[in-house]
């Protein structure tokens, strides 16, 4: 048969109807539906970072994520909160005892993160200090817990991911001031390679505090869990240099006076310890001061504190030792610490040789 313009163009347009109802043509021409290719939703993902916070522990304050070197993870004023700050990536509060589960959106998935805990004006804090009364006058307006922790990358085999070892309290707060401004911090970090800067940073903290004798070449303050001081949670812990460690986090409540409060105390004695560190020989009398008011408060309440919950007082930094000579001495070891970076981690002694005349053996 010849074929016209017009049979042709008949038949495309009869072919192009079928096409578009999803019909098919079998045998003799009769149609025949074709089911479409159902699809596949995507898998919900979620990181969440969880831990608890201590200096004492925090109960009602707000949990903060923000990825680091951002406006979120470096801003002062947090009056109006971080929710809407360039790097933030989640918010939430701790709870009865202190804990808290931060889920990070997946602006921060696979980046590391600084996670602020601010006390707001409902906080309350259990009390982890030798004397009541010193909780009960203690003003926490502004008291900020800080620690730093490399998000999870989810995936489809392994959708939903928490790294549940995030650790906050006043040690990983100073660790945290040491440490989020190292050029190190990116986020090529492996998780190996974090946990090495975390124990170095806590080894230069360490030695500014004299509390050595209590860490080892694994501690690490941003990922180690310390409980506050009460006489119950030191009796439920089994690793004396924990328990130590717990005074002295502990002791920090005692800066907190009628003419400053807790939240200001500890910035001061973060700025001082960073500055010191960051260059030892800018070390001035006004930064011995802040040090050695600090280690007069930590003697004084660990040896209280170590009373009432019954056990042996830990050495800490004696306070007359907190010359300027000596805290040059130690910042300078503190700075070599920090120093090393992602390496390997080695043992760390303080300016005698251990504790030492920098310290109160007790």
């Amino acid at each position: 048969m010849k074929l016209t313009f017009k049979h042709t163009a008949l038949s495309l347009a009869l072919a192009g109807s079928f096409t578009l109802t999803g019909c098919n043509f079998i045998g003799s021409g009769d149609p025949v539906f074709v089911e479409p290719t159902p699809t596949t939703p995507p898998t919900q993902q979620s990181v969440a970072l969880s831990g608890t916070a201590t200096k004492g522990s925090l109960i009602g304050a707000t949990v903060y994520g923000c990825v680091a070197k951002t406006d979120c993870s470096g801003k002062e004023d947090l009056t109006n909160g971080l929710a809407g700050e360039e790097g933030f990536v989640g918010e939430t509060t701790t709870g009865a005892d202190g804990s808290y589960s931060l889920e990070v959106n997946s602006n921060g998935h696979g980046k590391v993160i600084v996670v602020r805990i601010v006390a707001n004006e409902s906080t309350t804090m259990e009390c982890d200090l030798a004397d009541q009364a010193d909780c009960d006058n203690l003003d926490l307006t502004g008291t900020e817990l800080k620690t730093i922790a490399l998000a999870p990358t989810p995936s489809d085999t392994a959708p939903t991911v928490t790294l549940d070892t995030v650790e906050v309290s006043v040690l990983s707060t100073l660790t945290t001031e040491l440490l989020q401004d190292a050029p190190e911090l990116n986020d090529s970090l492996t998780q190996d390679e974090l946990k090495n800067l975390g124990v170095n940073n806590s080894q230069a903290v360490a030695l500014m505090l004299g509390i050595e004798d209590d860490i080892d070449v694994t501690t690490d303050f941003l990922t180690l869990e310390i409980p506050s001081a009460t006489p119950d949670k030191i009796a439920a812990t089994s690793d004396t240099k924990v328990k130590n460690l717990a005074l002295v986090n502990a002791s920090f409540g005692k800066l907190a006076e009628q003419t400053k409060t807790l939240g200001k105390a500890l910035k001061d004695i973060a700025k001082s310890v960073k500055k010191v560190v960051g260059d030892p020989e800018s070390t001035n009398d006004e930064d011995v001061t802040v040090l050695a008011n600090l280690a007069d408060k930590v003697k004084t309440e660990v040896t209280a504190n170590a009373n009432k919950v019954n056990v042996t007082k830990p050495k800490t930094k004696e306070p007359a030792s907190v010359t300027l000579t000596n805290v040059k001495a130690d910042a300078n070891k503190a700075k070599v610490s920090k120093g090393k970076g992602t390496q390997t981690p080695t043992p760390v002694t303080g300016a005698s040789g251990g504790s030492g005349a920098a310290n109160d053996n007790g």
